[in-house]
C-alpha cells in the first residue's frame, strides 16, 4: 500500500538564484559587522603569530561548514532516489494492477448483451469460446485466480484498490454461477446468452467501479509530476 508518508525530494538551495543574491547581499554585511566588532585598530596591531591563528580559526569554521554541506546534499540526493525508486515501484504495480482489472472486466462485459451492440454477444461467444460454456467458465475462472493473487495490502491504491478487487471479483462469482447453470456439453443457444446476461445484468456496476478508479488514480499521479 502506497505511504502518504512518502518523503518528497527535497528542493536543492544552490539552484534558487533568489538564494545567491542573499548571500551575496550578507556577505559584506557580516564582514562589515565583524570588522566593527573586533576593531580596525585591533585588526591593524594584530601580529603575524596573530593573523595566521585567526585564518586558522576561519578555516577550520569553513572546513565545518562544508562537511555539513556535503552530509546534508547526500542525504537529501539520497533522499531524492528513494522517493524516485518508490514512485517507479507504484508505477509498476499499477501498471499490472491496470492489466488484471481491465482484462477481467473486459471478460464481463463481453458476456452482457449490449442494445447499442446488437450481434456483439454472439460475436463474442462465437469468436471466443467457439459458443463453449466450458471454455467461458474457464476464462472466467482465470481471471478470478488472477484477482486472487494480487496481495491487496500491497496494493498501490490503497483502500479504494482493495474495494476495487473485491467488487470486480464478487462480479466475476456472479458471472460464474451464471454460466454453471448452462449445459456444459452442448454448444449455447441464443437463449442461453440471453440468461447468462440477465443474470449478471445487477453485477455490471462492480465490474465497472474498479476501472474508472484506476482510470482516476493514473490521471491523479500524471498530474503530480
Amino acid at each position: 500500500m502506497e505511504s502518504n508518508s512518502t518523503r518528497q525530494p527535497l528542493p536543492a538551495w544552490y539552484l534558487d538564484p533568489l538564494n545567491w543574491l542573499l548571500l551575496a547581499l550578507l556577505a559584506p554585511l557580516v564582514s562589515f559587522a565583524l570588522v566593527q566588532l573586533i576593531g580596525v585598530e585591533r585588526l591593524a596591531s594584530l601580529s603575524a603569530t596573530e593573523w595566521a591563528s585567526w585564518v586558522q580559526a576561519v578555516g577550520s569554521i569553513l572546513a565545518i561548514i562544508a562537511s555539513i554541506y556535503v552530509v546534508n546534499r547526500g542525504h537529501r540526493l539520497e533522499l531524492q532516489a528513494e522517493a524516485l525508486k518508490a514512485s517507479a515501484d507504484v508505477d509498476l504495480r499499477l501498471a499490472r494492477l491496470d492489466v488484471l482489472v481491465s482484462h477481467a472486466a473486459s471478460d464481463f462485459r463481453a458476456l452482457r448483451d449490449d442494445p447499442d451492440r446488437p450481434h456483439a454477444l454472439a460475436t463474442h461467444w462465437r469468436d471466443n469460446s467457439n459458443s463453449s460454456v466450458r471454455l467461458q467458465l474457464a476464462q472466467i475462472e482465470f481471471d478470478l485466480d488472477q484477482l486472487r493473487s494480487i496481495p491487496l495490502m500491497d496494493l498501490p491504491m490503497g483502500a479504494a484498490g482493495v474495494k476495487s478487487v473485491y467488487e470486480l471479483t464478487y462480479a466475476l462469482m456472479v458471472a460464474r454461477s451464471a454460466l454453471e447453470q448452462e449445459d456444459p456439453k452442448i454448444a449455447v443457444t441464443a437463449d442461453g446468452m440471453r440468461r447468462v446476461s440477465d443474470a449478471i445484468f445487477r453485477a455490471s456496476r462492480f465490474a465497472g467501479m474498479p476501472v474508472v478508479r484506476l482510470a482516476a488514480v493514473r490521471r491523479e499521479r500524471d498530474k503530480k509530476r
